[in-house]
């Protein structure tokens, strides 16, 4: 468990000072958080994050979850804290990976911009304001570590200026890291393994299914298709 004044003292610090701390200062200190946040809920490394563990976490924090009645434009999720009762919003339909990731993503919010009430969570591009930025970094790190991370991207063979798309689809399926592969590319950047925009162009799906084969579900659709051609 980690020093529970420590933590303490790091969300204080996040709240009230985050507008004095430089851009690297503040997600630093929300990668610390993440983990230490890991600690408290007594996730290690063995511990592979999931829907129904996130779900945990955001019960102990208090936080309830709410899935919306339709899908919301243009937003995945959105944090409301009103007076002491605090949910997110989910948008429905969305794919485990994304969902996780966008609860990851609230999960900072909750911790660290109470004093922001309602926040409306859209995509984050490298535009987007440092509060959106951190909330990525923190759902990353909360996830998936960046030390293990780097563990499993050495055991691949992945290095500096040493990384293919077919990498990249090796690391997410043998090592079965819960984040998409826009997520695993982001975290590919800020380590500096590869530049920036590096992989924007590729269709890791149809890479995937180079490597490992089609996968089950689209051979049982083709199959229902067919049948009800036949029919």
């Amino acid at each position: 468990m980690p020093n529970s004044e420590k933590l303490a003292k790091l969300l204080t610090s996040l709240r009230s000072n985050h507008s004095s701390m430089s851009a690297n200062e503040y997600y630093r200190s929300l990668e610390k958080l993440a983990n230490q946040k890991r600690q408290e809920h007594e996730i290690d490394e063995d511990s592979r994050m999931s829907l129904s563990l996130m779900r945990k976490v955001y019960r102990k924090e208090g936080v309830r979850i709410d899935t919306a009645p339709r899908r919301l434009k243009k937003v995945r999720a959105a944090y409301f804290c009103d007076d002491g009762d605090y949910s997110v919003l989910i948008s429905p339909h969305l794919p485990n990976e994304p969902k996780l990731f966008s609860l990851g993503h609230e999960l900072k919010h909750h911790l660290v911009d109470q004093d922001l009430m309602i926040i409306y969570c859209f995509d984050v591009t490298s535009q987007s304001d440092r509060v959106e930025i951190g909330a990525e970094i923190f759902a990353a790190e909360f996830i998936f570590p960046a030390s293990q991370f780097i563990q499993c991207s050495n055991e691949i063979g992945i290095s500096q200026g040493n990384c293919s798309a077919e990498d990249v689809c090796r690391l997410k399926e043998e090592h079965k890291i819960p984040l998409s592969y826009q997520a695993i590319c982001k975290r590919l950047y800020i380590l500096k393994i590869v530049p920036r925009g590096h992989f924007d162009k590729i269709q890791f799906t149809k890479v995937h299914e180079t490597i490992y084969g089609e996968p089950l579900y689209k051979r049982i659709n083709r199959h229902r298709k067919r049948k009800r051609v036949l029919h």
